[in-house]
């Protein structure tokens, strides 16, 4: 794994200068976050996040010369949410076009890779919980949930991008620990190394004061994308590194933060898909942290959770123990958010300063929203 490292950084070179260069052609042609309305932030930011992860990965793989075979399915439907991404932040599409993309590009690595959840492991038993005939519509329903999950995460300067790298690094460790074959490290550090690109004009640091570039829809839609590959790719069949349900703990919080949410919704009588600030860092700002704590504090928590996953991994956890102690973690998530919620509520000390983020599930996408320190 080591000796990937020093290639992978190429990835991050690539992102680094194609922002650096394109920066002012996107002001240029309009593909910027503008303020006016919710949004406060001061002038125009270029909304070229995605593109620049893209190129930096593509370009990192033309360059070390990697097996076309294990990617092309994969950058193909990365491509092609990223470019319906870009399309929505220019010119806000439908949720219909949205989710339709997002569906044809889980056929396409379903067909083109074989990429598909065969089986959820020992779910609830020490039998093989086999899918069957609906491993294709669990498989797309899994890769269309884990993009909007992951889309819902871009909420906050670097935090998508954070969260991203914590999945990637729990994977390249697992792969890693279960000795699956060399050539499958160099992926998840490639991606790695060109979101880290991104996150040095996005991610708040005592020398970047606020994000210059922002990741859009069409960021977010790719890492989903790309995350959910990875997941279904390594928990499954021959290239297996671990378990399924590891891969619940080391995308816990996107998954966590997004299924109560929708619950939330439901039980308050309101769409699962409608609007609102209720989400894990919304929650952390209302408590009084900043942008760059907030974000700490979330990155935090969920990269725990991941080492957890790790753990159980490495020491062959029981399947269904895992499955039933993520399911008590929900609860307690849930309960925990819900009563804090409340309680900030009645005290009426609610106070977010919107500047931006956003929240862009396939039914109702909103506007990009950031948060002032």
């Amino acid at each position: 794994m080591f000796e990937n490292i020093p290639q992978s950084i190429i990835g991050f070179i690539i992102t680094g200068l194609f922002i650096w260069q394109f920066t002012p052609i996107a002001k240029h042609i309009g593909l910027v976050d503008k303020p006016g309305g919710h949004k406060v932030h001061q002038g125009l930011i270029p909304v070229i996040g995605g593109i620049a992860i893209f190129t930096g990965i593509l370009g990192a793989l033309v360059l070390l010369n990697l097996p076309w075979t294990q990617m092309n399915s994969i950058m193909f439907a990365g491509l092609m949410v990223l470019i319906v991404g870009v399309l929505d932040d220019k010119f806000y599409l439908s949720s219909t076009v949205r989710f339709t993309t997002q569906i044809g590009a889980a056929l396409i690595i379903i067909t083109g890779d074989n990429t598909l959840l065969l089986n959820l492991g020992h779910l609830v038993s020490e039998n093989t919980f086999h899918l069957g005939g609906w491993a294709i519509p669990l498989t797309i329903f899994a890769t269309v949930g884990v993009i909007n999950a992951f889309n819902m995460t871009d909420g906050l300067d670097g935090l998508a991008g954070g969260l991203s790298i914590v999945t990637l690094s729990a994977i390249t460790v697992l792969l890693s620990l279960n000795g699956t074959a060399n050539s499958y490290f160099i992926i998840p550090l490639v991606f790695i190394a060109a979101i880290s690109g991104f996150l040095m004009f996005n991610l708040r640091t005592p020398w970047l004061h606020k994000a210059k570039i922002y990741m859009g829809n069409g960021g977010s839609m790719l890492l989903g994308i790309l995350l959910a590959w990875l997941l279904i790719k390594f928990s499954q069949g021959p290239t297996r590194a671990f378990d399924p349900i590891i891969a619940l703990w080391i995308f816990a919080i996107p998954l966590l933060d997004t299924v109560s949410i929708m619950l939330r919704r439901i039980l308050n009588d309101k769409s699962p898909f409608s609007a609102d600030r209720e989400h894990l860092h919304h929650l952390f700002l209302a408590l009084g942290f900043s942008v760059g704590q907030s974000v700490s504090l979330v990155i935090t928590i969920a990269a725990t959770l991941a080492f957890i996953g790790i753990i159980c991994s490495y020491f062959h956890a029981t399947e269904h123990l895992l499955f039933f102690t993520f399911l008590s973690l929900f609860v307690l998530y849930f309960w925990g958010i819900d009563k804090t919620w409340k309680a900030l509520a009645r005290q009426k000390v609610i106070t977010l300063n919107v500047t931006g983020g956003t929240d862009n599930s396939i039914i109702s996408p909103l506007k990009r929203e950031k948060y002032k320190d």
